[in-house]
Parts: structure tokens; C-alpha cells; sequence
């Protein structure tokens, strides 16, 4: 009997010291009761996105993620889903009023239905290089792009960005070794796109043509390398990176959600957002093509900066004349400052 209220005893003394949470520590007992372990429960973010995981942009939010995860001590998660992951990109928003997600990331392109002024971001060389978007984007200027999103019950958490869009067209047809007049080009039908290309010899068409005649694309890294993989250009054909249009993309949430967040987790967000935006424009910065893309995938054929200057000074009319004629609140930014240029 004796033996068995020792068992007993032994059996119910290793049950409190699971429960308890006994820690040995420095060869004596430190006593944490579990349910402490709940004091700080974990703040979870889910982010949906209109990018692949293939995009240069969604690279940034990989690194975001784990940003706000070390700055909060890992009392705040991101769960990051890539496009298609949640639902189809005209649904992200919706999601977002009715709280099934706390933020998402669309292109300017698409935020333009939101905020007509974004159309601004398609203007070719909005930004000459990465280091004056780098600029742009701690600056004041940005902060009033940001905060045009709280007329329509939106807050602007900050911006990612998904690099430029390159030229790629058929050896042996026009537009190699940058020189573009005649081109026909398919790409997204943008109002400022169509312009900044026109005044350098190309003709945009629809980018959903099937037409053989039309010989060369506007497309993103993203879509480069899926063409390649799938082996639809090789060798023979031509990649420019002309540098003309970046793409934009901003990381959002509802403003009833952003209310409820204290100001350090506020900070937390906004801070991670500038610096991993910051961290991949310098990588972008100081990258070469051979770099990012397949070896042997394609026919990389970097512009010289004569003319890169060249495309630059050539479409300078459509930026200058937009600035000064549109009635785009944000234009004003450009206009009373070298920050972007």
C-alpha cells in the first residue's frame, strides 16, 4: 500500500509539473503557470495580392512578413497568399470592408477604379531610377498619395514595388539595339503608356492579341520568366530593359481595421513596409540582368545609358505635359519638387 501511494504521488507531482510549466533553469525550479502563455496572443494578418509569387513585388512581401514578425517580438503574423491563392482580384477589396482579410496589395493600375489620381504612377519615367523612388517613397509626397485612399474608406499602409516593365521583340525585327520606330507592341491599354510610347516610335495594341504580326511585348519579370519556362521565347528573341514605366503596387486595409491596431503595431507595419521597399530598390538598383532571368532563356540586350537618356528626353513631353495640364492633385508633388526626378 505504501508503494502504491508512492506511485501515486510520484504520477500526480509529474502531472502538476506539466501543467505548471516547471522550467528548470540554472540547477534550481522556475515555476510559469500555462496559462500565462496566453497574455500575448498573436496578431494575424492575413494579405492577399494580385502578384505571383514569381513577381519582383512579392519577393518584398516575403521580406515584409518576416520584418513585422522580428519587430513585434513574433506578436504579429503575416499570412501572405499570392494572386489566386484567395480569390480572384476583383473580390480582394470586398474582402477587405467585409473583414475575411486585414490587407491586400493591388496595383496602382487596378486602384486607379479607387482613386482616379493614381493614374499619375503610369507616366514614363516617373521615377529616372530606383534611388528616386527609393526617395519618393519616405518622403511627404508619398504620404499624401497614401492618404488619398481615406475618401473612400481605405487606409494606405505603403508601397511595393514590382519593377520595370522590359521590351521584348524578335531578333532581326525593329526594336533591337534600342531603336524602336515602327514597332507595334502589345502591352496593357494605358492612356499614358499608349502616349510615352508613341512619341518613341511604338504603337501599343491590345496585349491580349493573338496577332502574328505583332512582334514584340511589354511584359513584367514575372511574365519573362513564365515564358520562358514554358519555353515560348528562347534565344531568339530580344529583352531591352528601356526602364520607362515602374510598377506600382500598395499594400492596404480597411479603416475600421487600422483603428483598432495600437500605435506601436501601426508602426510596426509602416516602418517594415518603407524599409523592405527601400532594401529591394537597392537590390534592383545594383542588379544585372543576367541576374534575374534563366541563362540562355532569352537574348538580354542592355541599354546603353546614352540611350536610356535618350528614351528618357524622347517621351519628357508626355510628363511635363500632363504636370502642368491635369487637374491630378498629386502632380503638384512633381511640380514643386526634385524628390522623384
Amino acid at each position: 500500500m505504501k508503494r502504491y501511494f508512492q506511485i501515486v504521488m510520484i504520477i500526480l507531482m509529474g502531472a502538476v509539473l506539466f501543467l505548471s510549466g516547471c522550467q528548470l533553469a540554472n540547477g534550481s525550479f522556475s515555476w510559469r503557470l500555462l496559462t500565462e502563455k496566453n497574455t500575448d496572443p498573436v496578431t494575424v494578418i492575413r494579405l492577399a495580392t494580385d502578384l505571383t509569387a514569381e513577381s519582383v513585388g512579392y519577393g518584398q512581401l516575403v521580406d515584409f512578413s518576416a520584418q513585422v514578425s522580428e519587430l513585434s517580438a513574433g506578436k504579429m503574423e503575416i499570412k501572405l497568399y499570392e494572386r489566386g491563392a484567395w480569390s480572384e482580384d476583383d473580390s480582394l477589396l470586398d474582402y477587405l470592408t467585409l473583414g475575411t482579410l486585414e490587407m491586400v496589395v493591388l496595383s496602382t493600375t487596378y486602384l486607379t477604379k479607387l482613386v482616379p489620381a493614381y493614374e499619375i504612377f503610369d507616366l514614363p519615367y516617373l521615377f529616372y531610377d530606383e534611388t528616386a523612388l527609393s526617395n519618393y517613397a519616405t518622403g511627404v509626397y508619398s504620404r499624401r498619395a497614401l492618404e488619398a485612399l481615406d475618401d473612400v474608406e481605405f487606409c494606405g499602409v505603403g508601397f511595393v514595388g514590382n519593377g520595370y516593365y522590359y521590351f521584348l521583340q524578335s531578333k532581326g525585327k525593329l526594336g533591337e539595339s534600342g531603336n524602336w520606330s515602327g514597332l507595334l507592341m502589345r502591352g496593357p491599354q494605358r492612356m499614358l503608356y499608349q502616349q510615352g510610347l508613341n512619341y518613341i516610335g511604338v504603337t501599343l495594341v491590345d496585349e491580349n492579341s493573338v496577332n502574328s504580326a505583332f512582334n514584340s511585348r511589354m511584359v513584367d519579370e514575372a511574365t519573362v520568366k513564365k515564358l520562358i519556362a514554358q519555353q515560348v521565347i528562347d534565344e531568339n528573341v530580344c529583352l531591352n530593359d528601356v526602364e520607362m514605366f515602374y510598377q506600382l503596387e500598395i499594400a492596404l486595409c480597411h479603416q475600421s481595421w487600422w483603428e483598432n491596431l495600437t500605435i506601436e503595431e501601426q508602426t510596426i507595419l509602416k516602418e517594415a513596409m518603407v524599409d523592405t521597399l527601400i532594401d529591394h530598390l537597392y537590390q534592383q538598383k545594383n542588379s544585372i540582368l543576367a541576374e534575374r532571368f534563366p541563362e540562355g532563356g532569352v537574348t538580354l540586350d542592355a541599354l546603353s545609358a546614352t540611350q536610356k537618356t535618350n528614351l528618357y528626353y524622347a517621351s519628357r513631353s508626355v510628363f511635363e505635359r500632363y504636370l502642368n495640364e491635369n487637374s491630378n492633385p498629386l502632380a503638384q508633388g512633381w511640380l514643386s519638387s526634385s524628390i522623384a526626378n
